[in-house]
């Protein structure tokens, strides 16, 4: 007998179970020992005695029922004594695995038409080959990997999930199988992905779905850090929603789109909430948590709208999570947080969410980034970069909530620069502004809006139904592109007369705000660009009005185009300037003219454009 067991314990079994855990608990347990003590256990579990096509079809005999119902009740007891949490085991679990896997596939198979007699619970079965399944896999992964169908059963268990009770132990420790299993068990093949996801539901929305309740129940089962173990949950669901290129195998696309569904499901306010609570209980060993919680991070807001759930996760606590990791573990993390912090959160700013989520969080990240530790940190430098950043839009913030709308009158023979409140608006498209019924008419039968009006509205920062942006998000935007406007208005012009100086084409100006913080601006041919492709392919008819009606305006309409970062993808707008004197832009435009048709004729385009900016009218107005 082992030394470690109280034979008066193993005395108050009842007698059917006696013999089989006094001989389970021998300090030479091994599985001859146990076929032939234990007999029921192991012999019932032989599977040559699994039925066959032929033997349902002669329909379920008494005897086939009896060898049903032991084979259950052997399962089922040997599963009891087996995933009892002794290393004693682990030889006699590899030997027995081959017996086991077959009944349980069997008995998931085929379970529907099971016999009242020989059924065991969902629960049971599920929990069981999960918690059996994650012992032998540490002992010999290879043997479970290699195990046909386990993946399938393994998503199948991940959507049981049963008994879910904070204080049932069963669930913890399959809870813990699960988590064993989902980050070392390979999924990088096609096929071993799809069988999980069938297992699940059928669908990776359903894979999305468990990985999102896996986040809850973690949070209800928290490991304690003085258990003994490392917590593993986190970091394997994080290994398994990252897991990495492999060698000779192409990357397996389903996986990514399976990374595109979390943040649909409400996966990142959860995942922020784990994160926090493992760094606040110390609970990490080594440096690989963090960087791969950020690189997930990093891959969710990155999405082509991935910017729409920053806002959440900064609510989370992403900015606080970043502190801190910037304080533990800058030394081996620095790359990842530098990617946050110089780039990615600078150039979202340009979104309104992004900017209340953060300015709501001020106080807090303040607070931890002005300590003297931090300051001492070899990522200060960049961590006040990006506050930098931040408090610039905050003040953008704040004056979009006391500067009240204007607007200017869109019949271009008019164009009269008033309160947005003081105009009426066309009723139909809701994206024209007018003085009144006069100059609606006007632009209605001679100025283009009969066009422009029936034209869906995807590229112009207006009030429609294809638009995604809300009134706050449209008027946030104006603001940004303005004060970059007025700030770098000399810079401007002269880049207009350089372009005007060597081409005749109609131009635009585009503000690119998906590489810094500050745009990089350039003026760009409206028939020959890169950019105008991309216009004309999301909306050619709003396109061409727009070009026609800056053409009609008489220069009191220039058009510019922002460009804006949405995770790794773009988005433009069309937000085009109005003027109420067009004096500046006739007279570079002309000046640049002469430099482009009269080379010889040695004018300084620099000197030139500060001369008309000397006698730029004092009482213009212009608005985007």
């Amino acid at each position: 007998m082992h030394p470690a067991v109280d034979i008066s314990n193993l005395r108050r079994l009842p007698v059917n179970q006696r013999t089989m855990a006094k001989n389970a608990c021998q300090a030479d347990a091994s599985l001859s020992c146990y076929i032939f003590r234990f007999s029921t256990p192991i012999r019932h579990l032989n599977p040559d005695l699994i039925p066959t096509a032929g033997d349902w079809d002669s329909s379920a005999s008494a005897e086939l029922i009896l060898r049903l119902a032991r084979a259950t009740t052997s399962w089922h007891g040997a599963i009891d004594v087996l995933t009892a949490r002794t290393t004693s085991f682990d030889e006699i679990r590899v030997e027995v695995w081959p017996r086991v896997w077959a009944w349980a596939s069997f008995m998931h198979e085929h379970k529907e038409h099971m016999p009242e007699q020989a059924k065991l619970s969902d629960a049971f079965l599920y929990q069981s080959i999960v918690i059996f399944g994650a012992q032998v896999f540490d002992k010999n992964p290879a043997l479970v990997s290699s195990t046909v169908g386990f993946r399938t059963i393994l998503g199948k268990a991940w959507a049981f999930a049963p008994d879910r009770g904070s204080n049932n132990e069963m669930f913890g420790l399959f809870f813990f199988g699960l988590a064993r299993l989902l980050g070392f068990l390979p999924f990088v093949d096609h096929a071993h992905f799809q069988e999980l996801a069938d297992g699940a539901g059928g669908t990776l929305d359903d894979l999305a779905r468990l990985s999102v309740q896996y986040l809850h129940d973690l949070m209800e089962h928290t490991p304690s850090p003085n258990s003994g173990s490392p917590p593993v949950h986190l970091p394997s669901l994080m290994k398994f929603i990252l897991e990495p290129d492999t060698p000779g195998i192409s990357r397996n696309p389903m996986r990514d789109e399976f990374i595109a569904l979390l943040p649909g499901h409400g996966f990142i306010p959860p995942f922020m909430n784990v994160l926090e609570s493992y760094l606040a209980r110390g609970a990490i060993n080594g440096d690989v948590l963090p960087q791969m919680a950020l690189i997930l991070i990093e891959r969710l807001v990155s999405l082509p709208h991935g910017y729409q759930f920053l806002p959440s996760a900064i609510k989370a606590g992403l900015l606080r999570i970043l502190a801190i990791i910037t304080l533990l573990y800058s030394a081996t993390a620095s790359d990842v947080i530098r990617y946050f912090i110089r780039r990615h959160l600078p150039l979202a700013t340009a979104h309104y969410q992004v900017v209340v989520s953060v300015s709501e969080a001020w106080k807090d990240i303040t607070k931890i980034t002005s300590s003297k530790e931090f300051r001492a940190n070899r990522l200060f430098k960049e961590w006040q970069f990006c506050l930098g950043v931040v408090e610039t839009r905050m003040k953008v913030l704040r004056e979009i909530e006391t500067v009240k709308d204007s607007r200017a009158c869109d019949n271009l023979k008019c164009g009269k620069i008033q309160e947005k409140l003081s105009l009426r608006r066309c009723s139909q498209c809701r994206a024209a502004y007018y003085c009144n019924r006069e100059c609606q008419l006007a632009d209605w039968e001679q100025g283009g809006h009969r066009a422009f009006c029936g034209v869906d509205k995807v590229l112009s920062l207006a009030d429609s139904g294809s638009n995604p942006a809300t009134y706050n998000e449209r008027k946030f935007l104006r603001h940004v592109l303005h004060r970059a406007y007025t700030d770098k208005f000399g810079e401007i012009c002269q880049i207009y007369a350089n372009f005007t100086a060597s081409s005749a084409d109609e131009s635009f100006m585009l503000f690119d705000l998906t590489t810094d913080f500050h745009p990089k601006m350039s003026v760009e041919s409206v028939t020959n660009s890169e950019t105008v492709y991309e216009l004309e392919q999301a909306g050619a008819s709003e396109w061409a009005s727009f070009v026609s009606r800056a053409r009609a305006s008489r220069m009191h309409m220039q058009l510019h185009v922002v460009k804006i970062a949405e995770g790794k993808q773009h988005r433009f707008w069309v937000v085009p300037l109005r003027c109420s004197s067009s004096f500046v832009y006739k007279e570079v435009e002309a000046m640049a003219s002469i430099a482009r048709q009269w080379p010889m004729s040695g004018l300084n385009l620099e000197a030139e454009v500060e001369r008309i900016l000397k006698r730029r009218p004092n009482n213009e107005v212009e608005i985007h």
